[in-house]
């Protein structure tokens, strides 16, 4: 595992997938993060240093607790930072 390490939401497929797939032959460890778990899992193998995770990024309680989950897994501790494009209530969150 690199020790550069990208969390995609959306990776499973279409644009967050190719960014996915380029972060990863740039190097970096990439977290394939989707709602659609199955898919994620499917395309997590593909690339190299990439896990899936299974996240809802319109749930920040969810999107949380599993990035911390994540990031524990690779034993990566640091604040994380969120921007899930919730313009209801405010956009960016931190956790340290």
């Amino acid at each position: 595992m690199s020790d550069r390490v990208a969390i995609v939401t959306g990776a499973a497929r279409g644009i967050g997938l190719a960014i996915a797939t380029r972060l990863s032959s740039d190097g970096f460890s990439v977290v394939v993060a989707d709602t659609d778990a199955a898919v994620a899992e499917q395309q997590a193998p593909a690339l190299p240093s990439a896990i899936s995770c299974h996240v809802d990024v319109s749930q920040p309680a969810n999107l949380y607790c599993r990035i911390n989950r994540v990031l524990g897994h690779l034993a990566i501790s640091g604040p994380f930072a969120a921007d899930h494009g919730d313009q209801s209530r405010s956009a960016h969150h931190q956790l340290v």
